[in-house]
């Protein structure tokens, strides 16, 4: 590790010549003289690892709009150091910081939209760091979603609302919440939402019926949509057969609060 001559006044001074472990060590040493080499002294001691400082931020940039709920976050930090990023109490994602130095973390869960402030820690043997934070705003999507309306008679089946739905706004809308709502006298016929593109229909999307099967809700429906375009939204209806007579709206929701709305009003003759 280093030598040294022992100086005039008994002591002798050595600086390891490379970094020593994080751990327990044990030092040896012996002096040599003309008459020979003495016996080894021992030290032992740790080295503890220092608390790293606070990871730094990259991803997104500080204040600025982003389009997507789940965008990807990265940053610097120590080599090795595990980095936990949180919204507020919830657990966004982790890491472990890479030989380059960089972190990478996409959120496990949908941020919301508006102002959005993210903490992050790193921690390594010596401890964990303080927070590091970055502030950015998520833009709600825009859409518009309307439909023609239909005519129907008690008792009739296979009832299909269909809402156009076009995103008006300047970032790309995925994959949201779509909640279908039927009125008095109407019942789905099946849990399934059915999405098409310039005449081609998807495969169906299974979702959940609640609020006594008047609600159908599919989750993450892959709208899918660059700005300026558009998707068919449809669903499979029945009226029942004492249905009074008259205009019914089927609400079509988009979004968990919802962020675009349109009706298809089905005219009971």
């Amino acid at each position: 590790m280093g030598t040294a001559v022992v100086q005039s006044n008994g002591w002798w001074y050595v600086t390891p010549g490379s970094d020593l472990p994080y751990a327990q060590v044990t030092l040896t040493a012996t002096q040599a003289t003309a008459g020979g080499t003495s016996p080894q002294a021992t030290r032992t001691f740790t080295i503890r690892m220092p608390v790293p400082g606070a990871p730094a931020f990259h991803t997104p940039a500080a204040g600025i709009l982003v389009g997507q709920r789940r965008p990807a976050v990265n940053g610097t930090g120590a080599v090795g150091a595990t980095v936990r990023v949180y919204y507020g109490a919830g657990l966004v994602g982790t890491a472990v910081v890479q030989s380059s130095g960089w972190w990478y973390v996409t959120p496990g869960f949908d941020l919301p939209y508006g102002q959005v402030t993210l903490t992050a820690t790193q921690a390594n043997g010596g401890g964990t760091s303080p927070q590091a934070t970055r502030t950015f705003t998520i833009a709600q999507p825009q859409a518009s979603v309307g439909g023609s309306p239909l005519s129907a008679l008690p008792g009739a089946t296979n009832v299909n609302p269909t809402v156009e739905v076009r995103n008006t706004g300047q970032y790309r809308i995925d994959a949201v919440p779509v909640t279908v709502t039927a009125p008095s006298g109407m019942t789905f016929m099946n849990n399934q939402l059915v999405l098409t593109r310039a005449g081609a229909a998807d495969p169906p999307l299974a979702g959940s019926l609640t609020n006594a099967d008047s609600t159908l809700t599919v989750n993450a429906a892959p709208l899918n949509l660059d700005p300026q375009t558009q998707v068919d939204v449809s669903v499979s209806m029945q009226v029942d057969a004492n249905a009074a007579p008259g205009p019914e709206p089927v609400r079509f929701d988009l979004g968990t609060p919802p962020f675009a709305t349109g009706d298809v009003t089905v005219d009971i003759t």
